[in-house]
């Protein structure tokens, strides 16, 4: 839901929209909000779970999305 709000608040779709989350419960929440990207970042070796629970991409740190966008 607080997700959901700050769309509304931004003005922006849900289906337009990345979400980052460290958690399972995030990546849920945003699967379950219709986000067009989740991006989960891997904490305590979680990532397996991440993934299970719908994250489109994990990462062990967000510079690893710029690290390949400028390769």
């Amino acid at each position: 839901d607080m997700y959901l709000a700050a769309c509304r608040h931004l003005a922006v779709d849900p289906e337009h929209t990345a979400l980052f989350e460290t958690s399972t419960d995030g990546v849920i929440a945003g699967r379950a909000g219709r986000f067009e990207l989740v991006v989960a970042v891997e904490q305590d070796g979680n990532a397996a779970s991440l993934r299970s629970h719908g994250a489109d991409r994990v990462v062990t740190d967000l510079g690893e999305i710029l690290e390949q966008a400028l390769a």
